[in-house]
């Protein structure tokens, strides 16, 4: 039984890579399932088939199942597995106790967990391969195995309750855990693939992945670099910058002394088997050969590559670079120009991949250096760059100004919010309680997994407070600590409270910003993130009784403030092809059932007319403009729109593509 699991930082490549793979192994007489675990999951897409977490049969080839963990499904059958028929029989405030322990924000990355070790422990398939979230909600995945069996042991040992109730009631399994620990960690069992794109920053990124995953114990590694040049592209001068990067990181990963492989940038979108199996093909240096030569050797390139011109015609977004600026100038600027006497909030959600950070720093960088507007750049995202994209050493929690002085960043980091939120609901507990056992009820749910997604939510929750001089919202201390008769620690503290004084209040961002700008994780976790809002406010007020005046003001005015259409703006960023438009509109459907709505839309990667000349992007670009047209039918937004640059993006040219993005 062989395990795979492709990781990487979104957008790299990991599913087409992981599907191809797949398929592969499949023609080849080897039962595969191929498993998605990210919360955004676009197997469906790529296989042309709705797939839901039970294993579906891929239709057209044998040997082939695909599935996709669903936090919805696998709740429910983590919830009948753990229940079973011990609920019946039980009276009605047992009964909705139970319930409510199950509707834990924490609830459904436990589920999820659950069904991934599920598919772990499964021995009726050759080769599972598993199609991952990005990078650092992967590290997470990978690591919850050994953390997971360590706090049930020491659970054990105390209490016996853990933030899912009794520690009986999940003990089985404890067995299944330390199974998928140890397949992790055989290498003649499992091969860890890490996809990247042949650029500085997926370089780095994938560097600091593995060192990652080598500290769990995962050893047998590979290195996939996707969308490489083919050679012949060199000879166009507007692409010999990228062609020289792409060999250097080339090398560079050679040097690393991990087997290596290269995936070739296609000129066609991977979607359905017929593509997968050319992708396959591709492997096959003689027929990429003849494959690239059908779109080289031919006289229709004779014209192509001089400067970056721009060529006058209608059927692409950019064909005419003074009407986007223009375009884009406008849109931000009625944002702007909206009377509004407080901080204003712009949230870019999109798939992995699809330029969220970029398109964050140049809105960042147009209203703080064009507009004169103080402005804040924060990444929730744990593989967040945006330090590095801006030449700024290192970016933590406290922002950090950038050279131009209106401009700050900031990175909520995973391990930094965890430690603090168990640092200081410790040191607020022992400041209202002396209770010995409360105390040590407390320390084993805080050593608890789930305790980081509360943890990052109140780093999150923390940045909406910094316009409270222009709000008014009072500081509110109430805290409920209590032992119930069952001896279970009660432990209910408002969200804005003592512990938030300490590390949660920043020292240095007394006055506030102009704008906050969120550059979010993928649309999965970004989803995720702001929907515990709206989950914790649900447990606030079933917390609280009909006559209780203890309404937890801060928490209403995080809600209020994400829906106020004046205060906060909501941005999907996509690019034009299958994918990311239909993961774009499942987001826009989502967050408007959540009462959200979508402000505009950031369409990104468009390629410049002037490439059409150069045979290789000439289907491309008709393609782009279908799916245009599918953009405008779908959403009927207002846009900005951003240039595909056949070169990386970072603090030497990031102002050259503001100027080509903005009217300056």
């Amino acid at each position: 039984m062989k395990y795979m699991f492709f990781s990487g930082k979104g957008g790299v490549g990991k599913t087409t890579i992981s599907s191809a793979t797949a398929l592969n192994l499949a023609l080849n007489g080897k039962k595969t399932l191929i498993v998605s675990t990210d919360p955004a999951s676009n197997l469906s897409d790529i296989f042309e088939q709705n797939l839901k977490e039970e294993e579906t049969k891929i239709k057209g080839v044998d040997n082939l199942y695909a599935s996709e963990i669903n936090a919805a499904d696998s709740l429910e059958k983590y919830r009948a597995k753990v229940l079973g028929d011990s609920i019946k029989g039980l009276d009605n405030d047992v009964i909705s106790m139970i319930e409510e322990e199950f509707k834990s924000p924490c609830t459904e990355e436990i589920a999820s967990f659950d069904s991934f070790t599920g598919f772990i422990a499964r021995k009726d398939f050759d080769v599972i391969i598993f199609d991952t979230a990005p990078t650092g909600h992967t590290l997470r995945l990978m690591s919850l195995p050994l953390k997971w069996t360590t706090y049930i042991e020491e659970v054990k040992k105390g209490e016996g309750r853990t933030c899912m109730g009794p520690v009986t009631n999940i003990e089985g399994s404890i067995e299944i855990y330390n199974e998928a620990l140890k397949i992790l960690t055989d290498k003649t069992a499992t091969n860890f693939l890490f996809v990247m794109r042949p650029q500085d920053l997926s370089f780095y990124e994938t560097l600091r992945s593995i060192e990652e995953i080598k500290s769990i114990g995962i050893t047998n590694i590979e290195i996939l670099i996707n969308h490489v040049l083919p050679d012949k592209l060199a000879k166009f001068n507007i692409f010999e910058e990228q062609y020289k990067l792409n060999e250097k990181i080339i090398e560079q990963a050679k040097k690393t002394g991990y087997k290596i492989k290269k995936y070739y940038l296609m000129p066609e979108e991977i979607k359905g088997l017929d593509s997968l199996k050319k992708f396959i093909l591709m492997e096959d240096k003689n027929f990429a050969v003849k494959y690239f030569d059908k779109f080289f050797n031919s006289d229709d390139n004779n014209n192509a590559g001089g400067d970056h011109n721009i060529i006058n015609n209608n059927n692409s977004a950019i064909s005419d670079l003074y009407s986007l600026n223009k375009n884009n100038s406008d849109l931000i600027n009625r944002i702007n120009s909206d009377a509004i006497n407080s901080t204003k909030f712009i949230f870019f959600i999109g798939k992995g991949g699809t330029g969220k950070s970029t398109v964050s720093l140049l809105t960042g960088l147009y209203l703080s250096k064009y507009k004169n507007k103080k402005t804040l750049v924060v990444s929730v995202d744990p593989a967040s760059h945006i330090g590095k994209i801006m030449g700024v050493e290192s970016v933590s929690e406290e922002p950090v100004q950038v050279e131009n002085k209106n401009l700050f960043l900031s990175v909520i980091s995973p391990e930094s919010a965890l430690s603090d939120y168990k640092a200081d609901t410790l040191q607020f507990f022992q400041k209202v309680s002396n209770n010995a056992d409360s105390l040590k009820v407390l320390e084993e749910e805080l050593n608890s997994p789930c305790t980081l997604e509360i943890a990052y939510f109140k780093k999150f929750y923390n940045y909406f407070k910094l316009g409270d001089g222009k709000n008014n919202i009072k500081e509110n201390t109430d805290a409920d600590i209590n032992i119930n008769a069952e001896g279970n620690l009660n432990l209910n503290i408002k969200i804005n409270n003592d512990i938030q004084n300490n590390a949660y209040a920043y020292a240095g961002l007394k006055d506030e910003f102009d704008y906050i700008i969120f550059d979010t994780a993928p649309t999965g976790h970004a989803l995720r993130l702001l929907f515990l809002a709206f989950e914790y406010q649900k447990e606030n007020k079933n917390n609280s009784s009909a006559d209780d005046d203890k309404k937890d003001e801060e928490l209403e005015f995080l809600i209020n403030t994400i829906k106020d259409k004046e205060k906060t703006y909501f941005s999907l960023v996509l690019y034009p092809e299958f994918t990311p438009i239909e993961e774009a509109y499942r987001a826009y459907n989502d967050l408007k059932e959540a009462g959200i709505d979508v402000s505009f839309l950031s369409i990104n990667y468009l390629l410049n007319e002037e490439l059409k000349s150069i045979k290789f992007f000439k289907d491309k670009i008709e393609q782009e403009s279908k799916y245009l047209n599918v953009i405008k039918e779908k959403f009927n937004l207002p846009s900005l729109y951003f240039e595909q640059y056949p070169f990386e993006i970072n603090y030497r040219n990031i102002e050259k593509f503001l100027k080509n993005s903005f009217k300056l």
